[in-house]
C-alpha cells in the first residue's frame, strides 16, 4: 500500500514531522512518499492508497499549501483514507491533552472527509526572524515535536489501515468535484431549479390566468387560492435553498443535507403542480423546474457521503424522536388517504374526477408514493442507525418543514379568500413547528468526528527508516522547559 504525506512548512517544523510520520508508517510495513504539498500535481494523488497532510498554524490558519492542495484533490481524496495534522503550540499542551482542529482545518476535514486530526508540538528556532515569530523566539523558541507523540498517532493509523478497506470507505462528508467541491453543474441545475420555482411562484401570486377557474365556474377560485398560499412559502424556500447550496460549496455538511431537503421539496411541488388539472401557461415553466430540481435532488444526496453520517452525527442527535415523529407521521398520513380510496373502491365510485378531484388524486398519489415511504424509510433505518437514515431523516425533516410551512399557508389563503376563520389553517401548523424543533435540535448535533485517540499501552518501538521513503532530515531535537499555552500563536 503506497501512503502520501504531504506538508505545508514555512520554518521547517512540519516538514519535520512529516518526516517523522513517514518514517513511522514506513516502519510499519508501508510504501511512503513524504512530499511537500504545493509540489504534488493533481495527477500524482490518485496514485496512493491513503494520504496524510499536515499544515503549520499560522494564528490559527493552516499553511496555505496544505490548504490548497487539500481543495485542489477533494475529487481524489474524497475516495481514499485521509487523516490530518497540525504543528503546533510552543509547549508541552499538544502531548498532555487533544487540541481539537481550527475551524478551518474542520471545514477542510468535512470537505473531503478526513478520518481524524492531531496537533503535535512546534519548533521555533531562537534565530527566527520576522514579525512575530522573532519577537517570539526571545522567549518561546525550542522543539517541542515529541517522537513518541506521532508514533503512537500512526499506530492509530497503521491498525485502521490494517484492519479497514482502505480504499473507497471514507467516514465523512465529501464533495463533489468542481470550485471550492461543487461542480459548475449542480450550481447550475440548482440554480435553475430555483429560478423555475422563483418565476413560476411569482406568477401564480402575480397572475389571475395562472391557474384557471374550473368549468363551470365556482364562485371562488379556491384553486388559485390554494396554489397563491402554496407559492408564498416557495418564495422563501428559494433565497433558504440557495444560501444552503453556498454552504454546501464551502464544505458544511449542514449545507448539503437542507440543500438536498430543499431540491426534494421542488421535485414534490413541481411533480404536483405540473401532473394536475387544470392546463396553465406556467405548465412549462413547473415542467423546467421539476426538469432540474430532479438531478439537483441526485447530485446534493450524492455529494454526502452516506457512511460518513454516524461519525458526524455522533452527538446529542434527537435519533430516536425523530424517527418516532416520522413514522408517525408516515402512518397518519397513509392512514387518512388510504382510507378515502378504500371507501372509494368498496362503493366502486370510479370515473373522471372534476377539477378538484383530480388534484386531491394526484396529492394522493404523491403522498402514497413519496412522502409515506419517505417517512417510513427514515423512522427504520434512523432506529437501525443505519448511515442511510442519517441522510433520509436530514432529508425528510427539511421537506417536512417546508411542505408542512406550504400546506399551512395554502389553507391559511384560501380561508381568507372565502371568508372563513383562519383556524382552519391551525392544525397544519403543528407539522411545520415540529419538524422545524426537530431540525434545530438535529443539525445542531452535526459535529467534525474526533480526531483517533492515542494509545500509550499500544505504542510501538521507534521504526526503523525504510529504502523506498523520501524524507526531510530531522535536527535532533532539544530539551526545552514547558511554558504557558498559547495555541493561538502556532509556529512550523
Amino acid at each position: 500500500m503506497r501512503i502520501l504525506v504531504a506538508y505545508g512548512s514555512k520554518r521547517g517544523a512540519t516538514a519535520g514531522l512529516a518526516a517523522r510520520v513517514g518514517e513511522a508508517l514506513a516502519g510499519r510495513g508501508f510504501a511512503v512518499d513524504v512530499r511537500a504539498a504545493a509540489d504534488v500535481s493533481d495527477a500524482d494523488v490518485p496514485h496512493y492508497d491513503a494520504v496524510v497532510v499536515g499544515g503549520a498554524l499560522y494564528m490559527n490558519l493552516w499553511h496555505r499549501h496544505a490548504r490548497g492542495f487539500v481543495r485542489r484533490n477533494a475529487t481524489a481524496l474524497r475516495s481514499r483514507p485521509v487523516w490530518f495534522f497540525s504543528s503546533g503550540p510552543l509547549d508541552g499542551t499538544a502531548r498532555t491533552s487533544v487540541i481539537p482542529p481550527t475551524r478551518g482545518v474542520q471545514r477542510l476535514m468535512g470537505l473531503v472527509g478526513a478520518l481524524g486530526h492531531v496537533t503535535f508540538g512546534g519548533r521555533l528556532a531562537g534565530d527566527a526572524r520576522g514579525f512575530p515569530a522573532s519577537a517570539m523566539a526571545r522567549n518561546r523558541s525550542g522543539d517541542w515535536r515529541d517522537p513518541a507523540h506521532v508514533r503512537d498517532w500512526v499506530e492509530e493509523i497503521a491498525r485502521w489501515l490494517n484492519t479497514r478497506k482502505p480504499v473507497g470507505e471514507r467516514l465523512d462528508d465529501v464533495s463533489p468535484p468542481g470550485a471550492r467541491g461543487l461542480s459548475l453543474s449542480s450550481l447550475a441545475l440548482t440554480a435553475g431549479a430555483l429560478l423555475g420555482a422563483v418565476a413560476a411562484s411569482a406568477g401564480i401570486l402575480l397572475w389571475e390566468g395562472a391557474f384557471p377557474a374550473p368549468s363551470p365556474a365556482p364562485p371562488v377560485n379556491t384553486l388559485l387560492a390554494e396554489a397563491r398560499g402554496w407559492s408564498l412559502v416557495t418564495l422563501l424556500v428559494a433565497p433558504a435553498a440557495a444560501i444552503a447550496l453556498a454552504a454546501a460549496r464551502r464544505g458544511s455538511l449542514r449545507g448539503r443535507l437542507v440543500w438536498a431537503g430543499s431540491m426534494a421539496y421542488l421535485v414534490y411541488t413541481y411533480l404536483e403542480f405540473a401532473v394536475s388539472g387544470p392546463f396553465t401557461p406556467l405548465f412549462l415553466v413547473y415542467v423546467f423546474t421539476l426538469a432540474l430540481a430532479v438531478p439537483a435532488l441526485v447530485v446534493a444526496a450524492a455529494s454526502v457521503n452516506v457512511a460518513a453520517l454516524p461519525r458526524w452525527f455522533a452527538g446529542r442527535t434527537p435519533r430516536r424522536l425523530t424517527a418516532a415523529v416520522a413514522l408517525l407521521f408516515a402512518g397518519g398520513l397513509a392512514a387518512a388517504w388510504l382510507k378515502r380510496i378504500v371507501l372509494r373502491v368498496a362503493s366502486a365510485d370510479f370515473g373522471w374526477p372534476d377539477a378538484y378531484g383530480s388534484v386531491g388524486q394526484v396529492v394522493h398519489a404523491l403522498d402514497l408514493g413519496l412522502l409515506v415511504p419517505l417517512g417510513i424509510a427514515a423512522g427504520i433505518l434512523l432506529l437501525q442507525r443505519r448511515p442511510a437514515g442519517y441522510l433520509i431523516a436530514a432529508i425528510w425533516l427539511v421537506v417536512a418543514l417546508e411542505m408542512g410551512a406550504a400546506l399551512t399557508a395554502m389553507v391559511a389563503v384560501s380561508a381568507v379568500t372565502t371568508r372563513q376563520s383562519l383556524l382552519a389553517a391551525a392544525p397544519f401548523g403543528v407539522l411545520p413547528l415540529v419538524a422545524g424543533a426537530l431540525g434545530v435540535a438535529y443539525f445542531r448535533a452535526v459535529r467534525a468526528p474526533p480526531p483517533l485517540a492515542s494509545s500509550p499501552a499500544e505504542r510501538p518501538e521507534a521504526p526503523d527508516p525504510q529504502a523506498g521513503v523520501d524524507v526531510v532530515p530531522l535536527p535532533e531535537r532539544r530539551a526545552q522547559p514547558a511554558l504557558a499555552a498559547d495555541n493561538g500563536r502556532m509556529r512550523g
